[in-house]
C-alpha cells in the first residue's frame, strides 16, 4: 500500500474518531405528562410564531422557525406517545421490592437537539425579559396559560435535555439503557406475552403487561446518580419526588 493512501486512511479514521455521533441518547424520567405538557406548549408558542408570516432562523435551523418547529413537534410526538402508555420495563430496586420511576432512553439528532434548545431559550426570554422578534412576542403574550409557568417548564427542560454529555452522566445511561438486571419477572396486567405463562390459562382482551427488572447493586447506584441529576433540574426541592425516584434510605 502507498504511502500517501496508507496516511489518508490514518488521517480519516482520526477524523471518525474525533466526530461527534449523530444523535444523543436523552434520559426523560416517566413524568406522568410533564414532559409532553411543556414540549406541546413550546410546540404552540413556536407554531403561534410561524402565523402568519415565517419566523427567522439563522443558517443552522436555529430559531422558532419551521425546522426548529418540526425538531420540537418530532421529540412532542414521541415523548407523549411514550407517556400514554404504561412503561413497558418497570426497574426495580436491588431489595426486589420498590418500584422506581421508570427512566426511557430516546436517540435525538444532535441538530434537533440543539435546535429545541435555542427554540426554548428563545422562548423563555420572550416570557422573561420581553426579548423577541414581534411575532415570537405576540405569541408568547396569546398563549393561553399562565406563561411565568410555561418559562419554567421551558427552563427545566432545557436542562433536563442538556444531562447527555456530563461524562458521568453518559456512563450510567450506558450502564442502564439496557435494563437488564440480575433477575426479572413478567407482570401480568390483563394476560401475560405469549410464551411467558404457557400453563397460565389467563384471558383477556388486553395485551398489556409490564417486565419488572430488577437492578443489580451496580446498576441501582448507576440510577440514583441519574435520579439525582434529573431531581435537580426537573424536580428541585422536591423531597416526595427524590423518594419517588431513590427509594428510601434503607435501601
Amino acid at each position: 500500500m502507498a504511502t500517501d493512501e496508507l496516511e489518508e486512511r490514518r488521517r480519516q479514521r482520526r477524523a471518525a474518531v474525533r466526530a461527534p455521533a449523530a444523535h444523543v441518547r436523552v434520559i426523560l424520567p416517566h413524568t406522568d405528562g410533564e414532559v409532553t405538557k411543556a414540549l406541546s406548549d413550546l410546540e404552540e408558542v413556536m407554531l403561534a410564531a410561524n402565523e402568519p408570516s415565517y419566523a427567522p432562523e439563522d443558517d443552522t435551523g436555529l430559531g422558532v422557525g419551521p425546522e426548529a418547529l418540526h425538531a420540537v413537534g418530532r421529540l412532542a410526538s414521541y415523548v407523549a406517545s411514550v407517556e400514554r402508555v404504561e412503561p413497558a420495563v418497570q426497574p426495580v430496586a436491588p431489595d426486589g421490592r420498590f418500584e422506581l420511576v421508570p427512566l426511557h432512553y430516546v436517540l435525538v439528532g444532535r441538530d434537533d437537539l440543539a435546535r429545541i434548545g435555542g427554540a426554548a431559550d428563545l422562548v423563555v426570554k420572550a416570557v422573561r425579559q420581553g426579548i423577541g422578534d414581534d411575532e415570537l412576542l405576540a405569541a408568547v403574550d396569546g398563549h393561553g396559560g399562565d406563561i411565568d409557568e410555561l418559562a419554567l417548564r421551558l427552563e427545566r427542560l432545557v436542562h433536563l435535555l442538556g444531562l447527555p454529555g456530563e461524562l458521568q452522566v453518559d456512563s450510567d445511561i450506558d450502564a442502564l439503557a439496557a435494563m437488564e438486571g440480575t433477575a426479572s419477572t413478567w407482570t401480568a396486567r390483563d394476560r401475560p406475552p405469549t410464551g411467558a405463562y404457557p400453563s397460565a390459562g389467563l384471558a383477556g382482551p388486553a395485551e398489556s403487561w409490564e417486565r419488572r427488572v430488577v437492578l443489580s447493586e451496580a446498576q441501582f447506584a448507576a440510577y440514583q446518580r441519574l435520579a439525582e441529576r434529573i431531581m435537580d433540574v426537573w424536580h428541585p426541592g422536591d423531597p416526595l419526588g427524590r423518594f419517588l425516584f431513590s427509594g428510601p434510605p434503607s435501601i
